[in-house]
């Protein structure tokens, strides 16, 4: 098996004597040099078929050797003259049309055309853009001594012992919060039909990072009561997914649990509509039917 013979130790393939790239290590081209050829290149223009088959090559030769810059970092000192460096250059697409690059800028030529995302990826799209601008409102919003270098735990991170102590203080927490006015209403008629649904909401149970408002006794099923404005994106676009009904879905059901949400606008329905959603939703109670089918002789 052959070595690189910059001495770095790596194999090379038969019949070559570096790595790509290995042959011009610690060399450092005169500035006369890369004036010449920088003037060579100029107003070169590579086919479509030449510039796949350097992407190809290229690719080919990460996968086979990995990265140059994996794993690395630049330095501050190296990232402020990359920074000078490029200050007052153009950008590579600077007065350029889809006609000088068809297969980059869109065309028939593009890698692209003719293809369609699946409803999957458009979804995840959307919400990856959504989550971003969430991010962004409400980092605008903090004190800039909690922004980027000036916090306090820039750089730094929770030993996973650290983590532990956090999670279990915040269980540990007590909530003193009075309960909202349809929370109270959902307990009247749980305490009214006896039905086997506790109240949460205070702290005193924890499913993963989540607090619910009340879970079903016999069931890993987790029931919420939630204000318009405080979980709903469409009306409050600075909440944060875990709060919403679809991030709170998601969340616990990674966990094994189901999940009802009863919004405050539904619960004007009455008493028959909430007792109709708890036992459409997954709340198996036999006595539920008996419950509705008694509201409806009763209307």
């Amino acid at each position: 098996m052959n070595l690189c013979a910059c001495g770095c130790g790596k194999p090379v393939k038969p019949n070559r004597k570096f790595l790509w790239g290995h042959n011009s290590k610690g060399r450092r081209l005169s500035t006369i040099t890369r004036k010449k050829l920088s003037n060579i290149h100029k107003g070169r223009t590579l086919s479509v078929e030449t510039r796949k088959k350097i992407g190809d090559a290229t690719r080919k030769r990460i996968k086979e050797q990995g990265h140059h810059m994996l794993g690395k970092h630049h330095t501050k000192e190296a990232k402020r003259k990359i920074s000078e460096g490029n200050k007052g250059k153009s950008g590579w697409n600077t007065g350029r049309t889809a006609k000088d690059h068809p297969s980059v800028l869109g065309g028939s030529d593009a890698y692209w055309f003719g293809k369609k995302l699946s409803e999957e990826h458009k979804a995840k799209m959307s919400k990856a853009a959504k989550t971003e601008k969430r991010i962004k409102i409400a980092i605008s919003h903090l004190p800039k001594n909690q922004i980027g270098e000036n916090h306090p735990m820039y750089g730094k991170h929770h030993t996973k012992e650290a983590k532990q102590k956090m999670r279990e203080a915040r269980r540990g927490q007590n909530f003193p919060r009075n309960k909202t006015k349809p929370e109270l209403e959902l307990l009247k008629i749980i305490d009214k039909h006896k039905l086997p649904i506790k109240y949460v909401g205070d702290g005193s149970y924890w499913v993963g990072r989540i607090n619910p408002d009340f879970i079903a006794v016999n069931d890993k099923l987790a029931i919420e009561v939630f204000g318009d404005y405080w979980h709903d994106p469409a009306r409050n676009p600075n909440v944060d997914y875990l709060r919403t009904e679809e991030g709170r879905r998601e969340y616990l059901k990674s966990l094994g649990w189901d999940l009802i949400v009863l919004w405050q606008s539904e619960m004007e329905g009455g008493e028959e509509f909430i007792l109709s959603k708890l036992n459409h939703q997954g709340l198996n109670i036999e006595e539920l039917d008996y419950i509705i089918e008694t509201f409806r002789e009763l209307g």
